[in-house]
């Protein structure tokens, strides 16, 4: 999980806690972290521009690509950073599709000593931190409760179910809202721009060890492999160690779970065959981490995930707005047009919503 402001203010409710790291390297040798400070003092001039840039300078760079950014600006070291970041923050591995402008937005977010975190208990803790905070606030949580279908009466939205609200607010893939709302309720232009708009893939891997150097917990390593037979020729992806430690109450004692993860397409990820070939990458590079790791290996498994994020976040991809042609529906999640990806995207969709209900 990225670091940024949204994230940042989760730390108001309680019950929930982070720990974070630096990033490290994993090329031809293992960079803890990835750049030194002579690497930021070089880079430090070309950065400053980039990132300081005034928003209507970000604004006009959305439509520019990752690709084109790279060819203009893209040396050395700095090179390799707009080749792994972009990637990472967009969970996409074209980087002709990736926007110069989100990217540079979503780098302001992530300044700072950690800017990969992970929740304390894994992500149900936040689920159950939510949770408690709607209720000590007057709100009830339905579970095991189907919605089969949002009551539109007149081009508003009048509640679900046959039950009465002032609001309606979907948090699910944006794709699937037809399922209960009728698309007559639609122009068609937008519901086809909808059933259109394609989301991001991932392989996760996890692997259990029964022992684990006391250097490595806690710590979070990217790499980059190269294979033509992949979108965008290269595949960015993450070593975590974060789950190993014990501060983040996810191991059993004196076992290490380690997280991995590493980019893909939807179509990459229902293909068997690249499946095998994207376990192989993730195991080459923790063995460059623990070359004996196999020794102390209890358990892995690999899940593909060809739905990660909602919709992808690229210059082609345009992501819809909180607000829907019908009055008083809104789209939350990270289906929608809100900074960043991911859990920082749905919470501020959640914090533009809210901005309109007032």
């Amino acid at each position: 999980m990225c670091k940024s402001f949204e994230v940042k203010a989760l730390n108001g409710i309680d019950g929930i806690d982070f720990i974070g790291s630096r990033l490290g390297y994993i090329g031809e040798k293992i960079a803890y972290p990835m750049l030194s400070f002579a690497d930021k003092m070089k880079m430090l001039p070309r950065i400053i521009q980039l990132m300081t840039s005034r928003k209507k300078t970000i604004e006009a760079m959305k439509n520019m690509s990752m690709e084109e950014t790279i060819d203009k600006y893209g040396k050395g070291k700095l090179k390799t950073v707009l080749k792994i970041f972009p990637r990472l923050i967009t969970t996409v591995n074209d980087l002709s599709r990736i926007s110069a402008g989100e990217t540079f937005f979503a780098q302001r977010e992530l300044m700072g000593g950690h800017p990969v975190i992970y929740p304390v208990g894994g992500l149900k803790s936040i689920s159950r931190a939510f949770a408690s905070y709607i209720e000590r606030n007057g709100g009830k949580i339905f579970l095991r409760h189907e919605v089969k279908n949002v009551d539109i009466d007149d081009g508003i939205a009048r509640g679900i179910d046959g039950k009465e609200y002032d609001a309606v607010i979907l948090n699910m893939p944006v794709q699937h809202i037809f399922k209960v709302v009728g698309e007559r309720h639609f122009e068609n232009e937008w519901v086809r721009k909808i059933k259109g708009l394609e989301g991001t893939g991932s392989m996760v891997a996890y692997h259990v060890l029964n022992k684990l150097s006391a250097k490595l917990l806690g710590k979070s390593f990217v790499f980059l492999e190269k294979n033509d037979g992949f979108v965008g020729n290269e595949l960015a992806g993450m070593i975590d160690f974060k789950m190993a430690s014990q501060h983040g109450l996810l191991s059993p004692k004196k076992k290490y779970i380690v997280q991995s993860y590493l980019i893909c397409s939807p179509e990459e990820a229902k293909d068997k065959r690249k499946w095998y070939e994207m376990a192989a990458m993730i195991d080459k590079n923790l063995e460059k981490l623990i070359p004996d790791y196999k020794k102390s290996l209890e358990w892995s498994i690999y899940n593909v995930i060809w739905h990660l994020d909602g919709v992808a976040k690229t210059v082609d991809n345009e992501k819809p707005s909180i607000v829907t042609p019908v009055k008083n529906l809104y789209l939350a999640g990270d289906s929608v047009n809100s900074k960043g990806i991911g859990i920082n995207c749905a919470i501020d969709s959640a914090r533009l919503i809210r901005e309109k209900l007032k």
